[in-house]
């Protein structure tokens, strides 16, 4: 068996699980509490990494971890990207309309120039032709915020689940 396939299959859940907290209007908002739903999504990575070597004679090691972690944070920026881009070309800004609604129950008083602004970019649709370079910079910039998170919770994950000697 080769130990990659193991480490791309887990990692891609990892990822996909990444990406849907990212990106789910509510659900995000888990990541606000130091990026906790991206550091679970890594976990759950190593945890599916473990049960697949299970049956090999491959070894569960901190190498191993580490590049579980570091594969969910590439996939899941790749899936979170592309996930963000479709949301938006299918129903719009989601997140600034549920900003828009929080914003009474904060009792915040806003300049009026505020709503224009808000009025405007609410009229604003993404477009397919400002889709894919939305994609692609998205990719990039969130392997940058993701990965280390991931990185974190492959290591998090290798103490959690490595066996005591």
């Amino acid at each position: 068996m080769n130990s990659k396939r193991q480490i791309y299959t887990s990692s891609l859940y990892g990822g996909l699980v990444i990406a849907g907290i990212w990106n789910i209007p509510g659900l995000n908002f888990i990541n606000a509490f130091c990026c906790i739903g991206t550091i679970a999504g890594s976990v759950l990575a190593v945890y599916l990494f473990k049960q697949e070597i299970k049956q090999t004679e491959l070894l569960f090691t901190k190498d191993n971890c580490l590049q579980v972690g570091i594969f969910t944070g590439i996939f899941g920026a790749v899936a979170s990207s592309f996930l963000s881009v479709l949301i938006q070309l299918i129903f719009g800004n989601l997140a600034l309309d549920i900003m828009m609604q929080l914003i009474p129950l904060g009792q915040v008083e806003l300049p009026p120039f505020f709503y224009d602004i808000i009025i405007e970019a609410r009229n604003e649709r993404m477009t397919l032709l400002f889709a894919l370079p939305s994609f692609i910079l998205g990719s990039i910039f969130y392997v940058f915020i993701i990965t280390p998170f991931t990185i974190i919770g492959g290591l998090i994950a290798w103490g959690l689940f490595k066996e005591n000697n």
